[in-house]
């Protein structure tokens, strides 16, 4: 009998059948799949469509980067690690011993070099190995390598990766047992009800679902995977990565192509769109603090 992956419920819905995206925007699967949703908790996901070694070749980034550049990479996620380490605060991160759980690049750890005891990168693709072992002290291919060696950590990040596991709760578990009593997560996942969902789910659904995003978290089904994985003290707040000509260019064009391209709204007013997305819970991203 097929069940929900996370608490083994056998009340499932179809929530969608349809192409999925396989990489960036106009790539998608020939066939069609299901995503279903558990009605006990809330999650919602698609049986599995990749290898795990997928996610260790360049394959990956290829499909979904269209570079594997590092310095491309870097550049890409530079406003998006430094709003990261805004919401953290530098205070909470000097003098830790942190991990980065999916680091890529390693681009948010280079940002935290200079304050961090030392850091840890995670990261599967071995395309980044080699920089990765330049900049960090330590690195490894999986959460279980970092918990096998016994070393422990203070603050644990994992940014858009949660969604790409194989098992959350095994995932979330292995960063539980890698950080010290009282240690800190930070996690930062994309949330099911984005505006762009609530607003034009028809055109956004098949660019949303893919093929590398083995699951869908809302606020409640997300709390409940780091509650199994032994969190106790979890805070959830919202964050969205993306101004107003974004919604503007869906809306419009029914494709991402409008970020910070249309120049009639200024930064006041990109602010306000943000902060009333994140305080209304249709923000892209939730957002995660959970103490050991």
């Amino acid at each position: 009998m097929f069940v929900c992956p996370i608490c083994s419920s056998e009340n499932l819905s179809t929530l969608y059948y349809g192409v999925l995206r396989t990489g960036t925007f106009g790539k998608s699967t020939s066939k069609k799949s299901y995503v279903y949703e558990c009605q006990e908790c809330s999650v919602k996901f698609i049986k599995n469509q990749l290898d795990e070694s997928y996610y260790k070749s360049v394959d990956y980034r290829e499909d979904y980067n269209n570079s594997l550049d590092i310095q491309s990479v870097y550049e890409e996620h530079d406003q998006i690690d430094a709003n990261k380490l805004y919401t953290i605060g530098l205070e909470n991160l000097r003098h830790k011993k942190i991990a980065d759980f999916g680091a890529a690049a390693g681009s948010f750890l280079q940002l935290v070099a200079n304050v961090s005891e030392f850091s840890v990168a995670i990261e599967p693709s071995q395309h980044f190995h080699e920089v990765l072992e330049r900049h960090n002290k330590y690195v490894f291919s999986y959460g279980s390598d970092l918990v096998k060696s016994g070393i422990k950590i203070d603050v644990a990040t994992s940014f858009d990766v949660i969604e790409h596991t194989q098992n959350p709760v095994t995932y979330a578990k292995e960063i539980y047992d890698s950080l010290h009593d009282n240690g800190k997560l930070y996690l930062k996942t994309p949330n099911f009800y984005d505006i762009l969902h609530e607003l034009n789910a028809e055109v956004f659904d098949p660019f949303n679902y893919r093929t590398a995003h083995l699951f869908y978290f809302d606020e409640d089904s997300l709390v409940n995977v780091l509650k199994r994985a032994g969190f106790s003290q979890i805070k959830v707040k919202y964050l969205h990565d993306y101004d107003v000509s974004n919604l503007l260019g869906w809306m419009k064009e029914s494709k991402p192509t409008c970020l910070n391209k249309i120049k009639t709204f200024d930064n006041g007013f990109n602010i306000m769109y943000k902060n009333y997305l994140e305080q209304n819970a249709l923000a892209s991203h939730l957002w995660i603090e959970a103490t050991k």
